[in-house]
């Protein structure tokens, strides 16, 4: 028998002759693994506001301040704010154990605050909103982002609040004070994201 020639391939040769494109399984195999690796897409659902502002603390009693962009950890809060680093003096003393899954995230509605002309961070809500209202969110899903939020009751103002904001009136003019609500799903979330409804 002669010598194989110059790219002679004996396992190609039985592919071929039994019928397999090679070539074609490897672009199956590439497309396959591309779809592999295809991020999850954002949770689906109706589009019913949006997001104006995203405000934290690092430490409890020193002013909040503005986000481009934050980090929700499913369970726990957003990643640096003071409910999930859980230092610095508060009223009640020393930080005690989390006791409700509602401290999470807080949600305010900004034509709220632009209704008395006060900052948005003058709130020391985690999430400013607009085009929502939030008492319709109670025991509700929605979706931030690839974030799935959960929201559990209001988040009434306290005099601690307003004493630390400067403005006198505004625990009056923020009635109900917001929205508590629970990560379900942690994602990255930013200004001028939509606020969807899941169910």
């Amino acid at each position: 028998m002669p010598p194989p020639g110059p790219g002679h391939d004996p396992g190609k040769r039985i592919l071929d002759s039994l019928g397999y494109d090679i070539g074609g399984f490897f672009r199956v195999r590439r497309m396959m693994t591309m779809v592999e690796h295809t991020p999850a897409a954002a949770p689906a659902g109706v589009e019913i506001g949006s997001v104006v502002g995203i405000y934290t603390a690092p430490v409890a009693s020193v002013p909040t301040t503005a986000l481009p962009e934050a980090n929700l950890i499913a369970g726990t809060g957003i990643e640096g704010d003071r409910y999930v680093v859980r230092e610095g003096p508060t009223p009640q003393g020393p930080w005690q154990d989390r006791k409700w899954a509602d401290q999470q995230i807080t949600f305010v509605e900004a034509e709220k605050l632009d209704a008395i002309g006060a900052d948005h961070s003058l709130s020391r809500r985690n999430v400013v909103t607009r085009g929502v209202v939030l008492t319709e969110l109670h025991g509700k899903r929605f979706a931030i982002g690839d974030a799935i939020i959960e929201g559990i009751r209001e988040c009434t103002p306290c005099m601690y609040m307003e004493g630390l904001s400067g403005k006198p009136g505004i625990r009056a003019a923020l009635g109900d004070g917001g929205l508590r609500a629970a990560i379900v799903q942690g994602g990255v979330i930013r200004p001028g994201d939509a606020i969807r409804l899941l169910d």
